[in-house]
């Protein structure tokens, strides 16, 4: 049936906000698997002083919720690193991010697509809504809200990998991100902290304003 031009380039628009919702869904989901495998080669290394161990995979996904497997970095990383306040430091720093970051991932995976005044939008399950940092009284996130926290997770994605190469020169553990370029676990350090300070390049009216990449 033909529309008038009005109605047809509302149809076009809330075409596309959609298609960019659902493409941000596919790239955070995506992202957080990343970030999930850092943390899986995070506990493999303090567990078995190995990259991709078999045994640590078990452990580590057998947890069916993410704070778990979180926590058993972060009991790891306790026991392993209590000597090394640098890394142990570091690691404080990286789980307070990917913490902020998981009720922004949450309200996304459970989120359903509506129309708000002729707006696309991913509205949220209501107790994510509750924990969704920032969200109450939001209706939802855009399209562009959901890319750019998928963009600023595949930086943190990208911490871990740097956090996992000085782990791994800690204990001594051969190298699996990258060719071993010769660096002290000095370099290592200072490449993680540059990679920590970084922001990403952040909408300040996306759904985790405010926190840092």
């Amino acid at each position: 049936m033909a529309h008038d031009p009005e109605t047809e380039a509302l149809i076009q628009r809330i075409g596309k906000e959609q298609d960019d919702i659902i493409t941000g869904i596919g790239l955070a989901t995506t992202a957080w698997s990343a970030l999930e495998s850092g943390l899986s080669d995070c506990f493999s290394l303090m567990a078995f002083n190995a990259y991709g161990n078999d045994k640590a995979g078990i452990i580590f996904y057998s947890p069916s919720n993410f704070e778990t497997r979180l926590r058993l970095v972060g009991d790891l990383v306790a026991f392993t690193l209590a000597g090394n306040e640098t890394l142990a430091s570091r690691w404080a720093t990286i789980k307070g991010r990917i913490q902020r970051k998981q009720g922004v991932r949450n309200a996304i995976a459970h989120g359903s697509l509506i129309n708000s005044g002729n707006r696309m939008l991913l509205t949220p399950a209501f107790g994510d809504r509750l924990r969704w940092q920032g969200g109450r009284g939001k209706t939802g996130m855009k399209g562009t809200d959901i890319q750019q926290f998928a963009a600023a997770v595949w930086h943190l994605s990208g911490i871990m990998v740097h956090y996992n190469r000085a782990l791994a020169r800690y204990l001594g553990a051969p190298s699996y991100y990258q060719p071993d370029l010769g660096e002290t676990y000095s370099e290592l350090v200072r490449e993680l902290d540059n990679q920590i300070q970084a922001r990403s390049n952040q909408n300040p009216n996306s759904p985790e304003s405010g926190s840092r990449a």
